[in-house]
């Protein structure tokens, strides 16, 4: 069985008709909730409070000299930088959809919200590894006696046992673990999971996640294919709207066991990773995209404490808009977007203008620039010498390019994120007094 990359949908596993729902705050057994999903809200069952402060240890962060050379991947991807960071902001859930979680690890007890089990009542603990150290990742509350830390102390996770022990599960148990982390109003969603299988129960249910408005994180696969040739990338992170993840090694290199596919947003690093293990409360090395998945989880769930006024789709595009380049220039399939970039991306967070950045840019070709007339909604705009223009500091919205040649007005709708931080590129062809608009949105 392998540990880097869990594959759900190879075989269906005879599962119980009850789950069981364990609130960290009180650690008590409420009454099980059907498994087969319903409308109804599992905060029904949850505490809309959050923890007392007075039960919840201070991250102690004076170890940190002695214990992050164990943890190199934190300085790859600049989570060291100000360790400040993630004291700022508001709890929020982050749902591990996995093999669930051993609740007694010391690093992370204080850190889980909720345990769910899809397949038995009461719920069993992580006897597997995978999701321990994959909660380890995102959430690890440094200690006193700390081994290794989380990216995101603020974190609450909400600890979803769709795979079983062995390591597998199915499309419906994992289906059903979606469904559950959106009734349970998690914000971000990790699912180091994955099959070569487009199943439909599960389609549906990524789509019902990103409608509510939760940043969805998929492993995208280990599949060995560096080429660039063709399209590897596994399900769930080859829905549109999943961030998925890639993986490299210390040197920034492409790990060994990589896919290629024009689905890779963006990479972490994904070799020889620490972090928690269950087995006796201890830690493990671990790698794959598996691993590199819950840091990308963890830096948006950083983005959406400190921004809860930030939708999925804007937290998304920070976190692409701020990767460092690796590989070709600009996007390619191997690296997607870049190394993800934690400090980058918290910098930005501090900007006053981070929701006024949109920008477009484009140019004229074939026609005589003196006939033509830009504007942007009423606001003209100038052509330099070769035809070309540019606007930045925009404000989020759907603005017109209005093109006016020899009184002939042609309309084009633009869209700016909320963000700003895609690029709205217009080619202008004039050919024979017709007018033909090309628009083309990209990261800048």
């Amino acid at each position: 069985m392998n540990k880097q990359l869990l594959w759900f949908g190879l075989i269906i596993m005879t599962f119980f008709n009850t789950c069981q729902y364990t609130d960290n705050d009180e650690l008590s057994t409420v009454t099980p909730a059907p498994v087969v999903h319903t409308p109804a809200p599992v905060v029904t069952v949850l505490p809309t409070t959050t923890a007392d402060p007075t039960t919840t240890p201070t991250a102690d962060h004076s170890g940190l000299d002695t214990y992050t050379p164990r943890q190199p991947y934190l300085t790859q991807i600049q989570a060291n930088i100000d360790w400040a960071h993630d004291a700022v902001g508001t709890p929020v859930r982050v749902a591990v959809i996995d093999t669930g979680i051993d609740p007694t690890h010391p690093d992370l007890t204080h850190q889980i919200r909720a345990m769910i089990d899809i397949f038995a009542a009461p719920y069993m603990r992580d006897r597997q590894g995978h999701g321990t150290h994959t909660a380890g990742i995102i959430a690890a509350l440094p200690n006193p006696t700390m081994r290794t830390r989380g990216i995101c102390h603020t974190c609450q996770i909400v600890a979803i046992k769709a795979i079983n022990d062995d390591g597998y599960g199915s499309d419906v148990t994992v289906a059903q673990g979606i469904n559950h982390a959106i009734d349970a109003r998690a914000l971000v969603m990790n699912l180091s999971v994955g099959s070569s299988n487009d199943a439909p129960v599960i389609r549906t249910a990524i789509e019902r996640a990103i409608a509510a408005d939760i940043v969805v994180v998929a492993a995208a696969g280990n599949t060995a294919n560096t080429t660039e040739q063709g399209d590897t990338t596994i399900f769930p992170a080859a829905y549109p709207g999943v961030i998925a993840v890639g993986a490299v090694d210390a040197n920034n290199q492409i790990a060994s066991f990589a896919h290629s596919g024009t689905a890779v947003d963006i990479v972490a690093p994904g070799v020889d990773i620490l972090n928690t293990s269950p087995f006796g409360a201890g830690y493990s090395l671990e790698q794959g995209t598996s691993t590199a998945a819950p840091q990308v989880s963890a830096t948006a769930a950083l983005i959406r404490a400190r921004r809860p006024d930030l939708s999925a789709q804007q937290t998304q595009e920070l976190l692409l808009a701020h990767a460092v380049d690796l590989g070709a220039p600009g996007y390619d399939a191997v690296f997607g977007h870049g190394l993800l970039n934690v400090d980058g991306v918290m910098r930005a967070l501090s900007s006053p203008d981070v929701l006024q950045r949109g920008r477009i840019r484009g140019r004229i070709i074939g026609g005589d620039t003196a006939q033509i007339r830009l504007q942007l909604d009423d606001e003209s705009i100038t052509l330099d010498p070769n035809g070309q223009f540019s606007r930045s500091q925009l404000p989020a919205g759907a603005p017109r390019l209005i093109i006016t040649v020899a009184g002939q007005q042609t309309v084009v709708p633009l869209t700016l994120t909320g963000v700003g931080l895609f690029v709205s590129d217009v080619n202008i062809w004039i050919r024979n007094g017709t007018v033909t608009p090309e628009v083309r949105e990209q990261l800048p």
